[in-house]
């Protein structure tokens, strides 16, 4: 069952010790190895799907607000999807558990571009709130800047009834459509064929010194925390 991995790191590693710690004391039968029954695949997301379902509805931050789930036979992150609400950004499922390093170590298989899900005045159509471009990713040899609004993915408009599997589509080579802010409204500008790669992101963003009526201020921007890093901060 390693399509499912928890996304806090010691979570998921108290839990692989408790399974081999009952393992080993589980009493070994002499005899011939038997080859384990394949498990059917709509059995396997079942078992997963129930887990998930569980887990979210112990703890998940949101949970007055969680949706009622979907097929438990369906593909376990398209079930995920249907707890979750729109401004939750933080909940994911990895299907590895290399993945799921590369991505605590700020290396994913992306574009390079993060927004914010935001829901129009209408109370139906969602955008995305372009918040920044990583450096050297796909997305920074393209027009797409921060305040820019994603409308739209492979062509498809999102909305509340369809914007998870609209992001779904993200980790692959996708089209999204954008606009920017104007005096009238949102005006579209066009569409981005954007490519994917593994991104190598720098928690540390941004620092500069801002001087301000003769008074020095340091500035710091870090997007997240990484094994490894170290933020050493100065007063001079």
């Amino acid at each position: 069952m390693n399509y499912l991995r928890l996304k806090t790191k010691w979570v998921f590693s108290v839990l692989l010790a408790s399974s081999v710690f009952f393992a080993c004391n589980e009493e070994i039968e002499e005899g011939p190895l038997q080859e384990e029954p394949e498990e059917n695949s709509d059995n396997l997301n079942r078992q997963i799907n129930d887990w998930t379902f569980a887990v979210m509805n112990e703890v998940y931050y949101w949970l007055d607000e969680m949706g009622p789930g979907g097929s438990r036979a369906s593909e376990p992150p398209r079930f995920l999807q249907t707890l979750m609400v729109p401004q939750d950004r933080y909940t994911l499922m990895r299907p590895s558990a290399a993945e799921l390093e590369a991505s605590l170590e700020g290396r994913n298989l992306e574009a390079g571009y993060e927004f914010n899900l935001i829901l129009a005045a209408n109370g139906r159509d969602v955008l995305g709130a372009v918040t920044y471009i990583k450096a050297n990713s796909p997305a920074a040899s393209t027009e797409l800047r921060r305040g820019d609004f994603i409308t739209a993915i492979n062509g498809v408009a999102m909305d509340t009834s369809n914007f998870r599997s609209a992001l779904a589509n993200i980790r692959q080579p996708h089209t999204i459509t954008y606009a920017q802010l104007t005096p009238t409204g949102l005006s579209t500008i066009g569409d981005i064929e954007m490519q994917v790669t593994e991104v190598a992101e720098n928690p540390n963003f941004l620092d500069t010194v801002l001087v301000v009526e003769n008074e020095k201020i340091g500035y710091f921007v870090y997007n997240f925390f990484a094994p490894g890093r170290e933020v050493i901060l100065m007063r001079k």
